[in-house]
């Protein structure tokens, strides 16, 4: 299973409860929704898909299936932005 975490020279800061995160090595700039920001910061120690899929169907009223497929894109999504980087 592979570790996300936060990739380096990856900026971020929380603005009126949401977060706004850099993408400094492309210089782009992303906007979070709540839950998005929510899960940003659940992230923070470095996490597995299946630990931010037990999170999500813990925090929030969704499915487990429906988690993992999303989960699964967001992770994959942050990590083709340059956001998030795999570690061991």
């Amino acid at each position: 299973m592979n570790r996300y975490q936060y990739a380096d020279r990856t900026a971020f800061q929380i603005l009126d409860g949401l977060a706004v995160v850099v993408a400094t090595r492309k210089r782009m700039v992303h906007r979070f929704d709540d839950i998005s920001t929510d899960l940003w910061r659940f992230l923070e120690p470095g996490r597995t898909v299946e630990e931010l899929v037990e999170y999500l169907v813990s925090e929030y009223d969704v499915e487990p299936e429906t988690a993992q497929r999303d989960m699964t894109e967001f992770v994959e999504e942050l990590h083709r932005e340059g956001l998030l980087q795999v570690v061991s």
